[in-house]
C-alpha cells in the first residue's frame, strides 16, 4: 500500500467498535485507570507508561478484531494490511482522532457500550 485511502466509517464500524470498547470495558482498564488517578502513591507515574497499559490491554483484548477493521478500513485484506508501512496504523489513528465524524462516531459508540448491562462502570466516583 502506498498512500494511505481510509474509507469513510459506515453502519458496519459501529457494531465493530462497540464490540471492541465491550471488550476493553470487561478487561478492567478504565477501572485500573481511575483507580491509579485516586491512588496517593503513583505506580503510573507517567504518560508513557499509561499508554504501554493500554497499548497491552489491547493487545491482550482486541489485537484481531482491531487488525481486521484497520484493514477494513483501508479497503485491503488482512495479509495486505499487515504488510502495509508502520506508517498506515498510525495514519489510521490520526484520521480517527481527528476526523469531526469520527470524534462524534466514538463518542456515540462509547455511550451505546455504557448502557450495556453487567459491564463495569467506566467513571470516577467523586
Amino acid at each position: 500500500m502506498d498512500k494511505v485511502v481510509i474509507r469513510k466509517l459506515k453502519t458496519s464500524d459501529l457494531f465493530t467498535v462497540t464490540g471492541l470498547l465491550k471488550k476493553v470495558a470487561k478487561s478492567g482498564l478504565s477501572e485500573m485507570i481511575v483507580a491509579e488517578s485516586k491512588s496517593d502513591s503513583k505506580i503510573i507515574d507517567s504518560p508513557i507508561k499509561i499508554g504501554l497499559l493500554v497499548l497491552t490491554v489491547l493487545y491482550d483484548n482486541v489485537v484481531d478484531d482491531l487488525i481486521l477493521w484497520f484493514a477494513s478500513l483501508c479497503n485491503v485484506t488482512k495479509e495486505e494490511y499487515m504488510e502495509s508501512d508502520v506508517n498506515t496504523t498510525l495514519d489510521i489513528i490520526d484520521y480517527l482522532s481527528t476526523n469531526e465524524d469520527c470524534k462524534s462516531f466514538f463518542l456515540r459508540a462509547s455511550d451505546l457500550v455504557k448502557t450495556i448491562p453487567g459491564l463495569p462502570s467506566t467513571t470516577k466516583e467523586k
